[in-house]
């Protein structure tokens, strides 16, 4: 192979994958997700476009440039899969090395089966093979981002809902391609590609530049207090400074308990996130409100009820404006616990997850300093009083929840010192760390 179909290689996988970025990026503009900032835009960009860089060398000898744009496409898909079927391994209790051999060794032959298939069905056919990359392209980026990013649950009926028409569109772009691409079959229009993703990075920044801030309602009611919950994701007891804990996590709240009641009985009604906030949203138990009851693995199809009443809806009905600052994946609107609330905020670090980040943590791959599952306690809190100021003149419910104990952990410096390393176990450090930069 000459060094001219090397550096092609390489620049067509990198053009790929900053064109899964912007497909990405336009599907979250459609169902209405925040924009990546451009600095979270700028550093995802590098992990796309250079990972896929050496991919397109590592597939060069596919040297027909649709064959290695197929080659491209069954490799990522691969990789998804594989990360997805890692993490249901590893929710099943496996190790997380067995869990990644096994997930991501069938990733790899599900994307070896459907290049084989597909590069044979188009062989000789190179009108057909440019519709199916044109299909493949738009369909990826475009599923994982709707089904995922914006409804959290991918069965719902708004998510197959949205699947549908995304399926329409897609064959449609096919259908014209296949119309048009006569003089275009051998050869990728690269000014095209690039065009794509100027459209949908400048789509994503301008987005991102207009978000608009809660709107106060007119009528107030200054009689009434205001209430303030705050949710703490994962964080036990036992590593809290009022409850016995011996290394000064928690200095703030122990202080705040001092000063309030502190209840020493408490039982969580569920094990995991989306039951246990159906609780705190409705007052009953998760067999009472529904949420994460469904029978399917891990519960993520099932949503709040719809016909049992929330917190929010009875202080909004009292006069309250009521807001919601979440980030945490079941969390997402789709689970309905937003129900009531005027306000929702459910980012989660990224903003939103960009389709890669899954695997490459299952592979202990760090990407963004690990803070791309949940936004941290300091931007949360930032929000929030943004959101409090901005609400003055009434009565306000506020519901904030920060992630900070949950892992993947990775706390700031100042909080490492401040805590050192107390405990044998280096996870057991990290968590009370994360818990002292959270208070």
């Amino acid at each position: 192979m000459t060094r001219n179909h090397l550096q092609n290689s390489a620049l067509r996988g990198a053009l790929f994958g900053a064109l899964m970025l912007s497909t990405e990026e336009a599907a979250n503009l459609v169902v209405n997700q925040p924009a990546l900032s451009s600095a979270e835009t700028s550093q995802i960009l590098l992990w796309y476009a250079g990972v896929m860089a050496l991919l397109g060398l590592v597939l060069s000898p596919l040297k027909q440039p649709l064959a290695h744009l197929l080659g491209l496409i069954a490799a990522v898909g691969g990789f998804i899969a594989g990360g997805k079927i890692a993490e249901e391994l590893w929710w099943r209790d496996h190790s997380q090395w067995m869990a990644n051999t096994g997930g991501f060794s069938a990733g790899f032959i599900l994307a070896a089966a459907g290049l084989w298939l597909s590069l044979r069905l188009t062989k000789g056919r190179p009108t057909l093979r440019l519709s199916l990359t044109t299909a493949c392209c738009i369909f990826l980026p475009a599923f994982r981002a709707m089904n995922i990013n914006a409804f959290g649950s991918p069965l719902s009926g708004e998510a197959l809902r949205a699947d549908g028409v995304l399926l329409l569109v897609t064959l449609a772009c096919a259908a014209l391609v296949w119309r048009c691409s006569t003089r275009f079959a051998h050869r990728i229009n690269l000014s095209i590609v690039g065009a794509t993703v100027v459209i949908g990075g400048t789509t994503a920044v301008v987005r991102g530049a207009a978000v608009d801030g809660p709107m106060a309602p007119a009528e107030t009611q200054a009689d009434r207090p205001d209430v303030l919950l705050v949710v703490i994701d994962t964080l036990r007891a036992d590593h809290i400074g009022v409850y016995g804990h011996p290394v000064p996590t928690t200095p703030n709240l122990d202080r705040f308990a001092r000063s309030g009641l502190r209840y020493t009985k408490v039982a969580s009604p569920a094990s995991w996130t989306l039951p246990s906030f159906g609780a705190f949203a409705t007052g009953r138990y998760p067999s009472g409100h529904g949420a994460g009851l469904n029978n399917g693995e891990k519960n993520t199809q099932s949503a709040l009820d719809s016909d049992v009443p929330t917190l929010a809806e009875h202080m909004s009905q009292r006069g309250y404006r009521t807001g919601a600052i979440v980030t945490n994946p079941y969390l997402k609107q789709s689970f309905g616990i937003s129900r009531g609330f005027d306000t929702y905020s459910d980012a989660l670090g990224l903003a939103h997850l960009p389709m890669f980040v899954q695997p490459l943590r299952m592979l202990t791959i760090p990407v963004m300093g690990g803070r791309y599952f949940y936004r941290p306690a300091d931007l949360m809190v930032s929000e929030a009083l943004d959101w409090w100021d901005s609400m003055a003149g009434g009565p306000r419910f506020l519901m904030l929840h920060l992630m900070d104990p949950h892992d993947p952990y990775n706390p700031p410096k100042a909080h490492k010192e401040a805590i050192g390393e107390p405990h044998a176990m280096a996870v057991l450090n990290e968590y009370d760390q994360e818990i002292h930069f959270t208070d």
